[in-house]
C-alpha cells in the first residue's frame, strides 16, 4: 500500500504540532531541522539529549547549507536509535535525501523523514502516550498516519541474531519488551476487529430493515394521491433514509478496510511472536550458563579470600615466635632483677619491723592528743554555753531595769492624778460650803448618775467593752512576745553551739591537712626514686622502693606478663584506626595533664588556706572568718531579731493608741458629769437668786428622783411641739448612738464635743425666754470645753518629766470687780476657772489644760 508523500507530509505536519514545539506551524519550518531535532528530544530525552540538541544551530533558515548539515545530524542520530535501541534495521527506500530537502525543500523527502520520526515515536518507552496523542487526532489524519505506520513496519527487516550479540542481555530483554507490548496491541486490535463486524453485522441488517421500509413506503406512494400531505411527510422519511443509508455504506466501506488492515498487522505480528520466541528460548540457555558461571566465580572468591586470611594468620605466628625468643631473654632478665628485688624487700621488711614498733608509741601519742581534743572541745562548748546565759542574764537585767523605769514613772503619773482628784474633791467641798445646796459627796454622785442620759450611759458601757478587748489583745502580744523571745534565746544557743562545732571542725581540717602534705611529700621522695630506679633498669613498669610485701611484688610481675602478651597479641591487628585511637588517647593525656595542673593549684590554695587558719588559730591573730553556713544562721538570727522588732514596734503602736483611747475615754467621761452638773445646777442657781418659789417647790428640787421625773415629763410635753428639746434627742442622734460608731482612731473627743455642742443649742433655743444670767453661764460651760483635744491626748500622761503642779488649784483666787456684786458661788466658780485658763500650768515650754 503505497502512500502519496505530500498528503502524508502535511498529515505527519498536524501530528508533529501535537508536541507543540517551536517553529513548526508550516513545511518550511520543518527544512530546517529545528522543530523535528526538539520532537525527538520530547520522545526520549535520555538518548536525544540536552547536549545533542545543543548541536543543532537555530540560525540557519537563510543558509540551505546548514539546515544539510542539521538534518544530517538528525538522520544520523535517528539511524543511531533505530539499531541501538530499537533493534531495527531501516531499508534503503525509506531513507530521505537530505540535499534535496535542505536546498529545494521537497515534501516527498520530507515526509520520509518525518515518517522515520514517527516510527520513533511509537517504538520508544512512552509509545502508549504518543499512540492516545494520535487517537484524538482527526479521522483522515489518523487514516494516513496509522497507514504510513503500517508500511514502515511492513517493510523493515529484522536483524538476524548472530552468537556476538547474544552476549548483550540489555539489549535482547528491551526488545523482547517491545515485542511483547506489540502483541498485546495485536489481541487489542483483534478484539477491535470482532467489536466492527458485530457493528458491521447490526448495520446490515439495520440496512435490510430500512430496505423494505423504503420498499413499502414506495408501493404506498404509488397507490396515494401525490396530493395528499403525507405523501410530502413520507418523501421527506425518505430521503432522511437515504442519506442514512448513505452515510453508513461509507461507514462499512471504512470498518472494512480497517478490518483488512489489521488482518495485515496481526500476521506480520505473527510472525514476530514466532522469532521472538525461537530467540527467547536460546537466551535462557545462555543465561542459565551464565548463572552457573557466576555461582563458580563467587566459590572462587571466597576461597581466594579464606586463602589471604590463612596467609596472613601464618604471617602473625612467624612474628610470635620471633617475639618469644625476645620475651625469653625478657623473663631471664625479670628474673635476676627479680632476685634483687626479693633481697630489698627482706632489707624493708626488717625497717618495716622497726618502724612497727614505732607506729605502736605513735598511735599512743595520737590517742592521748585525741582525747585530750575531745576535752578542749568539750570545755570550749561548756565556756561558750556559760558565756551565752551570762548574755541571757545580762540582758534580763537590763530589762528588769527598763521595767522598773518604768513602773517608776507610771508611780509618777498616778500621783499625779491622785493630786488631780484630790483637787477636785477639795473643789467640789469648796462649793457645797458656802451654798448649802448638797449634804454629802455621795448625794451628788447619785444624781449625776441619775442625770445622765441613756445614749451617754450606753457609750460608757461599750467603751469600757473596747477598753477590755484591748487589754485582752495587750496580754496576748505580751505572751507571743514571751514567745518571740525564747525562741530567740534557742536559736542564739544553736548559734553559740554552732560556732564552737565550726571552730573545732577548722582545728581538725587545719591538723587533716598538714598530714595530708606530709603524706603527699612522703609520696613524691618515693616516687623521685623510683623513677631514679626505673632509669637504671631500662624500662620496669612497677615502683618496688615502697615498703610492699613479696605477695604484692609477685602479683607485680603476674600482671606485668600478662600486659606484655596482650599487647603482643594486639599489635598484628592494628590498622588505620590505631592512629585516631592514639590520637585519641594523646589528647586524653594532655587533658589529664591540665587537670594535674589545675588540681596542682587547688592544692596550693588549700595550704595557703590552712596557714591561714593556723594563723587565726593564734589568739594573737583576729578572730577566725565564719564559715558560710554560720554565716547563714546569723542571717537567719537577723531576720528573726527584724520580725521581733517589728512585732515589738506593733506593740508599742497598739499600746499607745490603747493609752490614748483610755486618755479619751477618761477626759468624755469628766467632760460629761461636768456639763451634768451644771445643767443641773443653774436651774437651782436661778431659784435662789429669785428666792420668789415656795416651799415644796424647793423641796421637790431638793429631792433628785422627783426633779428628774418631772424634768422628764416636761421634756416629753415639750418634745410633742419642738423637736430639738434636749429631753429628746433627734433621731439621727440615737441612731448614731445605737451603732458602734467609735473608732479606735482617736475621733472620739471630737465626735462627742460636737454632740455637746448640738445639744447645748437645742437648750439654748428652747430656753430662749430665760434670763442673761443663764445664757452667759452656758456660753461659759461651753467655753470650759474648748481645750484643743489633741494637746489633752498627747500630755493627759507627761511622764516623770512633765509634773502636774497642783497647788495653783487649792488656793482660792480673787474675784474681778464686775463679779463683786453676783453673790452666787456657780459664777465665782466659772470666774475660777476662767482664771486658772488664763494661766495654765506650763513645764518646760509645754501647756496642759486643767480637765474635770
Amino acid at each position: 500500500m503505497s502512500l502519496d508523500k505530500a498528503k502524508l507530509c502535511d498529515s505527519l505536519l498536524n501530528w508533529l504540532q501535537t508536541f507543540q514545539v517551536p517553529s513548526c506551524t508550516s513545511k518550511q519550518d520543518l527544512t530546517s531541522g529545528v522543530a523535528i531535532a526538539h520532537v525527538l528530544h520530547r520522545i526520549d530525552p535520555s538518548w536525544f539529549n540536552e547536549a545533542w540538541l545543543s548541536r543543532i544551530k537555530e540560525e540557519s533558515e537563510a543558509n540551505w547549507r546548514l539546515k544539510v548539515s542539521n538534518l544530517k545530524k538528525i538522520l544520523q542520530s535517528m539511524l543511531e536509535y533505530y539499531h541501538d535501541v530499537l533493534g531495527h534495521q531501516v531499508a534503503d527506500e525509506h531513507l530521505p535525501d537530505i540535499n534535496l530537502i535542505g536546498e529545494f525543500g521537497d515534501v516527498t523527502e520530507l515526509g520520509k523523514l518525518v515518517q522515520l520520526v514517527l516510527g520513533c515515536a511509537v517504538s520508544c518507552e512512552k509509545k502508549q502516550e504518543h499512540i492516545q496523542q494520535i487517537m484524538t487526532l482527526e479521522e483522515s489524519v489518523q487514516h494516513v498516519v496509522m497507514t504510513a505506520i503500517q508500511e514502515l513496519l511492513a517493510k523493515e527487516t529484522t536483524v538476524p541474531g548472530s552468537p556476538e550479540t547474544y552476549g548483550d542481555f540489555d539489549y535482547q530483554s528491551r526488545k523482547y519488551y517491545f515485542l511483547s507490548e506489540e502483541v498485546e496491541a495485536k489481541e487489542d486490535l483483534g478484539q477491535r476487529c470482532r467489536d466492527l463486524e458485530h457493528q458491521l453485522a447490526a448495520v446490515l441488517e439495520e440496512k435490510s430493515s430500512l430496505q423494505v421500509e423504503t420498499q413499502s413506503l414506495r408501493e404506498k406512494l404509488s397507490l396515494s394521491n401525490p396530493q395528499d400531505a403525507s405523501t410530502t411527510i413520507t418523501g421527506k422519511k425518505l430521503l432522511l433514509l437515504q442519506s442514512q443509508m448513505e452515510q453508513l455504506q461509507e461507514e462499512n466501506y471504512r470498518l472494512e478496510n480497517s478490518r483488512d488492515d489489521m488482518r495485515v498487522r496481526g500476521e506480520i505480528l505473527e510472525r514476530d511472536v514466532l522469532d521472538l520466541t525461537h530467540r527467547n528460548d536460546e537466551l535462557t540457555s545462555l543465561a542459565q550458563e551464565a548463572q552457573t558461571l557466576k555461582d563458580e566465580m563467587d566459590i572462587l572468591r571466597h576461597s581466594s579470600d579464606r586463602v589471604s586470611r590463612l596467609e596472613a594468620l601464618v604471617e602473625t605466628y612467624k612474628r610470635k615466635l620471633e617475639d618469644l625468643g625476645d620475651l625469653r631473654r625478657q623473663v631471664r632478665l625479670l628474673e635476676e632483677r627479680n632476685t634483687v628485688y626479693m633481697q630489698r624487700t627482706c632489707e624493708l621488711e626488717e625497717e618495716l619491723r622497726r618502724a612497727n614498733s614505732v607506729r605502736t608509741q605513735l598511735d599512743t601519742y595520737k590517742r592521748q592528743v585525741h582525747e585530750l581534743h575531745t576535752k578542749h572541745s568539750s570545755e570550749a562548748l561548756k565556756a561558750e554555753k556559760w558565756q551565752f546565759e551570762y548574755k541571757n542574764l545580762q540582758d534580763k537585767y537590763d530589762a528588769l531595769l527598763k521595767e522598773k523605769e518604768r513602773l517608776i514613772s507610771e508611780r509618777d503619773t498616778l500621783r499625779e492624778t491622785n493630786d488631780e482628784l484630790r483637787c477636785a474633791q477639795v473643789q467640789q467641798k469648796g462649793l457645797s460650803q458656802p451654798g448649802g445646796l448638797c449634804e454629802d459627796s455621795g448625794t451628788v454622785g447619785n444624781l449625776a448618775s441619775e442625770m445622765m442620759p441613756t445614749e451617754f450611759k450606753e457609750t460608757v458601757v461599750r467603751l469600757q467593752s473596747e477598753n477590755k478587748m484591748l487589754c485582752v489583745q495587750e496580754e496576748s502580744y505580751r505572751q507571743r512576745l514571751v514567745e518571740v523571745q525564747g525562741q530567740l534565746e534557742e536559736s542564739q544557743r544553736s548559734q553559740n553551739t554552732l560556732e564552737t562545732q565550726n571552730r573545732l571542725n577548722q582545728q581538725q581540717i587545719s591538723e587533716l591537712r598538714s598530714q595530708v602534705e606530709d603524706l603527699q611529700k612522703a609520696l613524691q621522695e618515693q616516687g623521685s626514686k623510683a623513677e631514679d630506679v626505673n632509669s637504671c633498669t631500662s624500662g620496669s613498669s612497677m615502683l618496688f622502693l615502697c615498703p610492699r610485701p613479696r605477695e604484692k611484688l609477685h602479683e607485680a610481675h603476674s600482671d606485668l606478663q600478662k600486659k606484655r602478651e596482650v599487647i603482643d597479641d594486639l599489635e598484628p591487628k592494628a590498622d588505620g584506626n590505631m592512629a585516631k585511637k592514639i590520637d585519641e588517647l594523646q589528647e586524653i593525656l594532655k587533658k589529664k595533664d591540665e587537670d594535674m595542673k589545675l588540681m596542682e593549684e587547688r592544692y596550693k590554695r588549700y595550704v595557703e588556706k590552712a596557714r591561714t587558719v593556723i594563723k587565726t588559730l593564734d589568739p594573737k591573730q583576729p578572730p577566725l572568718t565564719v564559715s558560710p553556713d554560720v554565716q547563714a544562721l546569723k542571717n537567719q538570727l537577723t531576720e528573726r531579731d527584724r520580725k521581733i522588732q517589728h512585732l515589738e514596734h506593733d506593740y508599742e503602736k497598739s499600746r499607745s493608741r490603747h493609752e490614748q483611747e483610755e486618755k479619751l475615754i477618761i477626759s468624755a467621761w469628766y467632760n460629761m458629769v461636768s456639763e451634768q452638773t451644771s445643767l443641773y445646777l443653774t436651774p437651782l442657781v436661778a431659784e435662789r437668786t429669785k428666792g420668789t418659789e415656795p416651799f415644796y417647790v424647793k423641796k421637790a428640787n431638793m429631792d433628785p428622783k422627783r426633779g428628774y421625773n418631772r424634768r422628764h415629763q416636761n421634756s416629753s410635753d415639750s418634745s410633742s411641739n419642738s423637736p430639738g428639746s434636749p429631753a429628746s434627742p433627734a433621731p439621727g442622734v440615737s441612731k448614731a448612738a445605737a451603732a458602734n460608731t467609735f473608732a479606735n482612731d482617736g475621733s472620739f473627743m471630737e465626735m462627742f464635743k460636737k454632740k455637746m455642742e448640738e445639744e447645748k443649742r437645742k437648750k439654748e433655743m428652747d430656753q430662749g425666754c430665760g434670763d442673761k444670767s443663764t445664757a452667759d453661764e452656758g456660753q461659759s460651760t461651753q467655753e470650759k470645753k474648748t481645750p484643743s483635744v489633741t494637746s489633752f491626748v498627747g500630755k493627759r500622761r507627761g511622764g516623770s518629766k512633765l509634773a502636774l503642779k497642783t497647788g495653783m488649784v487649792a488656793k482660792k483666787q480673787k474675784v474681778d470687780p464686775e463679779m463683786e456684786g453676783k453673790g452666787d458661788a456657780w459664777t465665782k466658780y466659772m470666774a475660777e476657772v476662767k482664771k486658772y485658763k488664763a494661766h495654765q500650768c506650763g513645764d518646760d515650754d509645754k501647756t496642759r489644760p486643767l480637765v474635770k
